[in-house]
């Protein structure tokens, strides 16, 4: 309140910024949690095919299924690929704006 009396422009980006901090963390937590348990999923799966597929060798090639097997394991990896990349854009835009709205706070009081 006493930034407010000093300067109300400063006081204003100051309270804005202390009352966005907490909810952006909160928003992005929940972010976060989302794409974490959707890339825990397709690393398991990736994980548990890969195994399937080398214990499966002899058995594929037997078949001739090597080639179609490794196209699937090529779809799954490339999944895999995108849900880590949606993770870490996840992480970094989330923290990126938490860590952000206290320094853009403190910078402002400390203009005046």
């Amino acid at each position: 309140m006493y930034v407010i009396s000093v300067d109300p422009a400063v006081g204003l980006v100051v309270l804005a910024c202390a009352l966005l901090a907490p909810p952006s963390q909160m928003a992005g937590a929940k972010w976060i949690k989302e794409r974490g348990d959707r890339w825990m999923v397709s690393y398991r799966g990736l994980y548990a095919e890969s195994l399937d597929a080398a214990q499966g060798m002899a058995t594929l090639k037997a078949f001739n299924a090597s080639g179609r097997r490794g196209r699937e394991m090529a779809e799954r990896g490339e999944a895999f690929c995108r849900d880590s990349i949606r993770l870490m854009v996840a992480w970094c835009a989330s923290s990126s704006v938490g860590q952000l709205l206290v320094p853009i706070g403190t910078a402002a009081a400390s203009t005046r």
